[in-house]
Order: C-alpha cells, then structure tokens, then sequence
C-alpha cells in the first residue's frame, strides 16, 4: 500500500473570555462512532459538528500540508579534477521543493550544507575543493512538509594538481665513438618532482631530434665513418614538460682501420648447437668485460664447468682456448655487437659447433624491467606423444624483478625439479638452463616474454639411460612452453555455493584413465566426493596455483603421486602424475 502524500493539521481557537462552563461542546465523528467532547478537549482530524446554541466564539481551522519526501538513492561522487567532484542521485517523490547537499571531510562529520538545488535537480557539482583530500557528501530532499531521511553516503577524493614541474636538465652527457659508424651516449638520471613522472628523454643530434628513450644511455648508428657528431639531451614527463637541454658534448665515429669498442659490462646467455643440441653441447655462458677490453667469462657445458680470460680487440672480437682433460680443448670465439646488446659467437670441441647467445645486463633500478611480475607456464608433452617419454604437463613459474632478475622454478613431467636464476635481457629473453639426474642430463631453452605479456619457448630435455626407474633407454625430446602473467593468485571456485571438481590420471599406464571427484566451498575447502573417500587426497595452493596429492586405483594397487598448476583462466588445470614405471598426466577442472 502506498504511504499517505499529506496530513491533516486541527487548530481550535477558543475565545478566552467565555467561561468554561458555556463553551460548547462537540460531537466528532470517528468512523462510525460519534463521540462527545468536553469543552476544553482537542478535536482529533476527522470532522467536527457543533451543537451548542451558545454564541458561536469557537473556530477550527483545519490544514492541509504534505508528508516529507522519500529519501534520495543512488548518490554517486564522482572526482573530475583537483578541486572538483561531480555528484548524482535519483529523486523519489514528486512535489518536492528542494534537494539540500551537505559535505563532510569525514565520514562521521561534521556536516555542513554546501548547496539547496530545486526539487527537481539530481546533480551537483562541487567546485573550488583541496587537491588530493577525500569529500564525504549526502543529500535529502524537502517540502513544505519538511525535510526527507538523508541519502547513503558517497565519497570521491580530489585529483592530484596538474603537473607544469619540468624534470631536472640531465647531467653528465658522455658521448664515446665506439665503431666507424656508432657513437654511445650516457648520461646521468633527471628527476622530475610535479608529480605526474619522468617518461623519458629525448636525443638530439647536430640540434635534430633523433630518437626518444627511457634510458639513460643511447647508440647512435648508421653514421659516417671518423665523422664529429654533436649531441645534446632533453628530458620530459608523463604530461610533455620538457626540461631545458643538456651541455653540448660531441664525440668522433672510429676511422675504418677499427670496430667495435668495447665498454664495461656483464653478459649472460646460453649455448646451443643451433639444429641437434644434446647434453654434451648445452649450457650456460658468463662474460663480465672491462672498460679495457680484458674480459673473465665462464661456460657451462654438459655438466661441467670452464673458466678462461681473454681480450676484446677493437673490432669487439675475443678468442680463446679452454684444456680439457683427456681430449681436446674448447675453442671459444666471442664478438660484441655493435650496440653491445649482446655477445654473439662459437663454441667448438673439434667434432661439433655450438652457438654462443648472452645478452648484456640492462635492466636495473634506476631503469626498471617492463615485466615484472610473476608468470605461470606450462611445459607441454611433445606432440603425439609417446610411451617412451612422459605424457604429463611440467609446468614453472618466472618471477621477474623491477631490475630485471628473474627465477624460475617448477617441475618436468618426470617428477623433476627445475630450478634457474638468470636476468631477463633488453628484449624479454630468460635463459633457461638446469643440470638433472646428477649432471647426467638437463633442460634448456629460451623463454620470450611479449610485450603483451605471454611466455613462450622451447624446451630441450635430455634424460640419460639408466638401469632403474623411469624411461631406462633414456630420450631426447622438446616441448612447448606456454604462460602468461598473472596479477592475483587464482582458484577454481566459481559458484556462489560451492564447486564440483573432477581429477583424471591417465596415459598409457592407465589407457581407460582414473578419476576421482571433489567438492569446493566457496571459502576454499576441499573434500572428496563422496565424502570420506581415502583413496585420493589433494591440496590446492591459491597463491601459486599449484595442486598436488595422492591416488591409490585400488586397496592394494600402487600409489599414484600427482602434482600441477592452474592455467590462467583458474578453470582447470594440467600436471603429471608417477605411476609405477612411468608417468602419465593429471587433468583437473570443474564440472556442471
């Protein structure tokens, strides 16, 4: 039933100079009662009809005023600058004269009226506020009947000022000849205190803007050999404030007779033979090189490590021989690119060439890595699969710094643990290399993350025969690496009430495959289905995505170990179990 829209207001004038005692009396009407009254009683708002004969002193005037508004709903606040916030709501009654605003700087007070809009009014905005303060407002509505209930409260806090701060000028601008066709730029960070952010700098060249950068270091290319070239360097914020210029610094490309220059700096990689890598020619490579030129590097190769120095000449190349006991040594051919982004080059045993790839440190605080966070992959079975190889999913996860050093753990199909710390290059590559079944083998690859975020590479995995456990001919293989970021741990529930899960073992040791049931509340607690199954056990870890447990097929049957992780969409996920002589793979994910 709808609320009344008016009341009935009685007023009852009596004339004081007429005794009480011949005041008249009235008969109200209440329904379908009459009731007398005396006369010094009140009517009650119903109607009234007089019976005395005496002198008519008395006078009721009756009016007529509306109930107060509905209450407001819907206050939104919405800040538009750094001294505006833009409030709505909707009105709920109609006949109402005016909407009254009031604004807080807490959410318990005080309040105070800021602004009275027409009735029909259901925005404001609220000009001349504090940057970067929180307003706290309500509003009611208001009639001749009075003021409505306040609406829910909404707050909004005030932008940031804008940003007219330059960054600092950059100091220390060094510009180094380092090839017939090159010249590298340093220079010191600038800062940049309006608040909004230092973007970048921008390089100018004989007073012509060349090329914009984030770092403070550039490589100026595709010039004229022993030709003087002048530089000069701006810096600029997130707004386009740009600072004043840099000092005038000029430098001299090298005359042809010389190459590459090299500068102090470290480089880390791997080495692949570049069509059939095996064990014996995989590994890793690490070369610091100094400001002369000399360099210490170190290389990784089927399980065994060599250390050797060499000499950079000033074409950038290096050669070197490592002694091997009881064969023939290792001959290493090192040469510095042109924009040092990398050291390129061979490594030979006298049977077989294996190509060198390590590219230079370049992320750090002062220039942090585009890709820090933490990404899932999944290690994939070779496609088709085979009995003579793992059928399950691996799967690892790359944490990557702000200064671009990463690591990346996780698990092969075999039950192997993989474990790396390297740093991710200038273009998003993570050499990926682990030594396994004690340096009898090992898994290599490039992993590439984009700039949109996906992992991707291809994983080199050689297992060696042995006499016992899984796979005893031993393999060779590759697998796909696949991932991407993600910003929050994820879990599989997806129900307001609750989650079905099934778990599935299967591959050539259990072609038919094996499957359990589970069941997830929405607080995260797992119990199998139907409840009290001991057979199987499983645990999910939210913050990585990780699931492991155990299966047991039948009383007296082996038991099954299995472990995964949670693809990115949180739905299901893949992984591997052990069985008695070989592994198979672990399917989880939710059902209707």
């Amino acid at each position: 039933m709808s609320p009344p829209c008016s009341r009935t207001i009685w007023r009852v004038l009596k004339s004081p100079q007429l005794p009480v005692a011949t005041r008249p009396s009235w008969i109200l009407k209440l329904g379908s009662k009459m009731v007398r009254t005396s006369p010094e009683s009140t009517p009650p708002p119903v109607s009234v009809t007089r019976t005395s004969i005496s002198e008519p002193l008395w006078r009721v005037e009756i009016t007529t005023v509306p109930l107060p508004p509905n209450a407001p709903t819907g206050l939104t606040a919405s800040a538009v600058s750094s001294n505006q916030i833009n409030l709505a709501w909707q009105n709920n009654s109609t006949g109402q004269t005016a909407v009254k605003v009031e604004r807080a700087t807490a959410s318990t007070g005080p309040w105070s009226q800021i602004a009275s809009l027409s009735g029909s009014a259901t925005s404001y905005s609220n000009t001349g506020l504090a940057a970067l303060t929180t307003y706290y407002y309500r509003v009611r509505a208001s009639n001749t009947g009075g003021d409505s209930a306040y609406s829910a409260t909404a707050n909004a806090t005030t932008h940031a000022p804008p940003d007219t701060t330059a960054p600092s000028t950059p100091t220390g601008l060094v510009a180094t000849g380092i090839a017939t066709n090159q010249i590298r730029l340093t220079w010191n960070p600038s800062t940049d205190t309006g608040g909004s952010g230092l973007a970048g700098y921008r390089v100018y060249r004989d007073g012509m803007i060349i090329a914009s950068t984030a770092s403070t270091s550039f490589v100026d290319t595709n010039l004229k050999t022993a030709t003087e070239y002048c530089y000069r360097v701006v810096a600029y914020d997130d707004v386009g404030n740009n600072s004043t210029q840099s000092a005038n610094v000029c430098a001299t490309t090298l005359p042809a007779t010389e190459g590459v220059l090299p500068m102090a700096a470290t480089y880390e990689g791997l080495v692949l033979h570049p069509t059939s890598p095996t064990h014996a020619d995989s590994g890793t490579i690490s070369v610091t090189v100094r400001a002369d030129g000399s360099c210490s590097a170190s290389i990784g190769l089927g399980g065994t490590r060599f250390t050797f120095s060499s000499q950079f000449n000033t074409q950038g190349t290096s050669s070197a021989q490592i002694p091997r006991s009881g064969t023939t040594p290792l001959t290493v051919n090192l040469t510095i690119e042109g924009t040092h982004r990398e050291i390129t080059g061979t490594v030979a045993d006298g049977t077989r060439t294996a190509e060198v790839l390590a590219p230079r440190r370049f992320w750090s605080r002062d220039l942090p890595c585009p890709w820090a966070g933490t990404y899932r992959v999944k290690i994939a079975p070779p496609d088709g699969g085979s009995a003579d190889q793992p059928e399950g999913y691996g799967y690892g996860i790359l944490s990557v710094r702000a200064d671009g050093v990463a690591g990346f753990a996780g698990y092969l199909a075999d039950g192997q643990r993989v474990f790396r710390t390297a740093f991710v290059s200038e273009e998003g590559h993570f050499p990926l290399y682990t030594q396994l079944y004690r340096r009898g083998g090992a898994c290599v690859s490039w992993l590439t993350v984009s700039p949109d975020g996906p992992v991707t590479g291809v994983l080199a995995w050689f297992r060696p025969a042995a006499t016992s456990g899984f796979y005893t001919n031993g393999f060779v293989t590759t697998c796909d690496m696949t991932g991407g970021n993600t910003a929050a741990p994820l879990g599989l529930t997806a129900a307001a009430d609750g989650t079905s899960l099934e778990l599935t073992l299967g591959g050539t040791e259990f072609p038919a495959g094996i499957t359990r049931q589970f069941w997830e509340t929405p607080q995260g607690r797992i119990s199998t289905v139907p409840s009290g199954d001991r057979s199987v056990t499983i645990r999910l870890l939210r913050r990585s995505g990780e699931f492991y447990g155990y299966l047991r097929p039948a009383t007296t049957g082996p038991l099954l170990r299995f472990r995964g992780m949670l693809d990115l969409s949180g739905a299901a996920g893949a992984g591997f179990y052990l069985g008695p002589t070989k592994t198979g793979y672990a399917d989880l994910h939710t059902v209707p």
